[in-house]
C-alpha cells in the first residue's frame, strides 16, 4: 500500500481535511477532519485569507488516542473549486528520447510541456492537464500513459482545465502560506467524475449538479470527465433564508425544519403542526403544508438559475444533450423532496441522487475529497508532469467537425508524516 495522501478542500461552510488511499479502485477513509468557517464569495474568490489560514494549520497535528494516531501533515493535494472553469482541448507530439524507441516518463514529460506552453486567455491560469488519449506510432491509441511501448513519436489529445487566476492562485498561496506543500491540485468537478465512474450504475456522460451552501455548479461530464462547468450564487443556504423569512423563523429553527421535513406532500386527513413556538404576542405555529409552499415557491425561483446554468454548460455539446440525465449532489441534495419538485421542470431528463459511499465518509461533503485521492493515487500523465511557460493561444473547441460526430468529442518521508 502506497502511504496514505492528506486532501485539502475549502468551501463556502469550512474547510475539511480527508486522509486516506486507494486499493481495488475504491478510496479507504483513514481520517476526517472539519473546521467551519465563512470563507469564501459567492463567485468563489476567498473572502477572508487569514481566518482561512488559522483554520487550515490547525490540520498539521493531527493526535487520536483512539486511532493511535500521531501525524504531521506537512504535503497535501488541493482541490479547486470549479468556479470559472474552461476547458479546452490540446493536441501535441514529440519525439522519443530513446534510442531504442521506448516511451518512458520524459516522453510523457515532454508532450505535456508542449500542451502546458499554450497560454490560456489573459487572467486565467492553466490548473491541469487531462489526457483523452496517447497515440503512438500507425495510430495505436492508449487512454493510459503507453510507458513500456514501442513508437518512435507520442502524440496526446488532452483537455486543459483553466480556472481565474484570482481564484486558483488564492486557494494554493493560503494553503501553502498556512504551511503545507502542494502535491497536487485538481477541480472539483474532476474529483466527482473521478468517483462516480467508480460506480457501475453511473453513465459515462452527465450533468452533475452540486448544490452547496451558496454556490450550486452545474458540469457537463462526458466519458467520465468534465467537458465545461458553470455554477451561480444559489445554494441550500438560501432555501434556508426562504424558509426563515416565509414562517417567521429563525435561521437554526428553518434549518432544522428543512433538514427535518424537506418538502412532503403525502396526502393525511389531518394537518398537524410540526413546529410551534408558544409565548409572546404572536405564536407561530407550522404546519408541513406551510414548510412545502415555501420550498416551493424556494425551486420555482432556483430551477430558473439551474436551467440557464445547465444550457450555457451544454452550449457546446452534440446531439442528445437535452437527454442527459441529471445527477444531484452536495449538501443541498439532502433536502427530502427536493428531486421531485425539480423533476417538474425537467420532464425530459431523469433526475437522481448521488453520492459518495465510503465508510467513514458517506456524506456527499466528502464526494470531492474521496474522488482527489483516486485522482492522485496513480500515474496519469497530467500537469503535475508537465512544466515551462507558454506563448500560444489555447482554442475552444466549438464549431468543428468533433461537434457533429456524437455528444462529446474525445520523495521520502518519515513514516508519521504525510
Amino acid at each position: 500500500m502506497d502511504k496514505p495522501l492528506a486532501c485539502i478542500e475549502i468551501s463556502s461552510t469550512g474547510v475539511r481535511l480527508l486522509i486516506g488511499y486507494e486499493i481495488s479502485g475504491q478510496p479507504v477513509v483513514l481520517y476526517s477532519k472539519e473546521e467551519n468557517g465563512d470563507f469564501i464569495n459567492p463567485d468563489g474568490t476567498i473572502k477572508d485569507a487569514d481566518a482561512l489560514i488559522a483554520a487550515l494549520s490547525k490540520f498539521h497535528e493531527i493526535h487520536d488516542e483512539n486511532a493511535k494516531w500521531n501525524i504531521n501533515v506537512k504535503e497535501v493535494c488541493l482541490i479547486l473549486p470549479s468556479c470559472g472553469l474552461n476547458v479546452f482541448t490540446s493536441k501535441k507530439t514529440s519525439t522519443v528520447v530513446s534510442a531504442s524507441y521506448t516511451v518512458d516518463r520524459i516522453d510523457i514529460n515532454n508532450v505535456l510541456a508542449q500542451v502546458h506552453k499554450e497560454l490560456p486567455p489573459q487572467g486565467n491560469e492553466v490548473v491541469d492537464i487531462i489526457p483523452d488519449l496517447f497515440i503512438l506510432d500507425q495510430g495505436q491509441t492508449e487512454k493510459e500513459p503507453p510507458i513500456g511501448k514501442h513508437s518512435s513519436s507520442l502524440s496526446i489529445d488532452a483537455r486543459v482545465f483553466v480556472l481565474p487566476r484570482s481564484i486558483a492562485n488564492g486557494y494554493k498561496t493560503a494553503v501553502e502560506r498556512a504551511g503545507y506543500r502542494i502535491k497536487q491540485s485538481a477541480v472539483a468537478a474532476y474529483c466527482y467524475a473521478e468517483l462516480f465512474r467508480t460506480y457501475p450504475e453511473v453513465p459515462e456522460n452527465y450533468v452533475l449538479i452540486d448544490i452547496g451552501s451558496r454556490i450550486t455548479t452545474a458540469s457537463v461530464i462526458g466519458h467520465h470527465s468534465p467537458y465545461g462547468a458553470i455554477n451561480f450564487s444559489r445554494g441550500s443556504e438560501s432555501l434556508t433564508i426562504k424558509i426563515a423569512k416565509s414562517l417567521n423563523l429563525s435561521m437554526d429553527e428553518a434549518r432544522k425544519l428543512k433538514e427535518t421535513y424537506g418538502y412532503d406532500e403525502r396526502r393525511i386527513s389531518y394537518n398537524p403542526p410540526i413546529y410551534v413556538q408558544k409565548g409572546g404576542e404572536n405564536p407561530i405555529t407550522v404546519t408541513q403544508a406551510d414548510l412545502n409552499a415555501a420550498i416551493s415557491e424556494w425551486v420555482d425561483e432556483y430551477h430558473i438559475y439551474l436551467e440557464q446554468a445547465i444550457d450555457r454548460a451544454l452550449h457546446n455539446v452534440g446531439n442528445g444533450k437535452e437527454s442527459l440525465p441529471l445527477l444531484i449532489t452536495g449538501g443541498g441534495a439532502k433536502c427530502y423532496g427536493l428531486l421531485h419538485l425539480l423533476e417538474r421542470y425537467f420532464p425530459s431528463r431523469v433526475i437522481r441522487p448521488i453520492g459518495p459511499k465510503s465508510v467513514g465518509a458517506r456524506e456527499n461533503k466528502w464526494g470531492p475529497l474521496l474522488g482527489l485521492i483516486m485522482a492522485s493515487s496513480r500515474y496519469r500523465g497530467s500537469l503535475e508532469d508537465a512544466g515551462g511557460n507558454g506563448v500560444k493561444s489555447l482554442s475552444r473547441e466549438e464549431d468543428g467537425k468533433s461537434k457533429k460526430k456524437g455528444l462529446f468529442s474525445r520523495d521520502n518521508r518519515d513514516e508519521d508524516e504525510i
